[in-house]
C-alpha cells in the first residue's frame, strides 16, 4: 500500500491526507482488526486526475459507522457499501480525491 500512496502515484497532497487517514484507522485498534482491505488507484492523479480510495472492513456494528466515517475525514462525498465477501459479511467505503480537492497551504501538507 505504501507505494500505491507514494507521492509520484497519487501527488503529494492526496499521499499526506491517505497516510493521515492511516493514521487515524490505526489509533482504534477495535476497528482497525475489522480491516480487511484497503486499495488505491490513481487515474492520472499527479496529472490532474484523481485517485479512487477503498476500505474494505468486516460487518461493522450499526453504532462504529458513524465513527467511521469521521476517522475517514474524507473531503469529498463518499460511497458506503454492504455486501458479502467469501461468504462474510462487508462494509465497504469508497470516495474519489483529487490534488484539487485538499486545498491547504504549505504547513497544513508538510510531512
Amino acid at each position: 500500500m505504501q507505494e500505491d500512496a507514494a507521492p509520484s502515484q497519487v501527488g503529494h497532497k492526496t499521499s499526506v491526507f491517505i497516510n493521515r487517514m492511516m493514521m487515524r484507522l490505526f489509533s482504534a485498534p477495535s476497528l482497525l482488526s475489522t480491516l480487511a482491505d484497503v486499495g488505491i488507484v490513481s487515474e492520472g492523479a499527479t496529472n490532474g486526475g484523481s485517485t479512487t480510495i477503498q476500505l474494505d472492513f468486516q460487518r461493522l456494528p450499526e453504532e462504529a459507522i458513524p465513527v467511521v466515517i469521521s476517522l475517514i475525514a474524507s473531503p469529498v462525498p463518499m460511497r458506503m457499501l454492504k455486501y458479502v465477501k467469501n461468504g462474510q459479511a462487508r462494509n465497504g467505503f469508497e470516495f474519489k480525491l483529487s490534488e484539487a480537492d485538499l486545498p491547504c497551504d504549505d504547513y497544513d501538507m508538510a510531512n
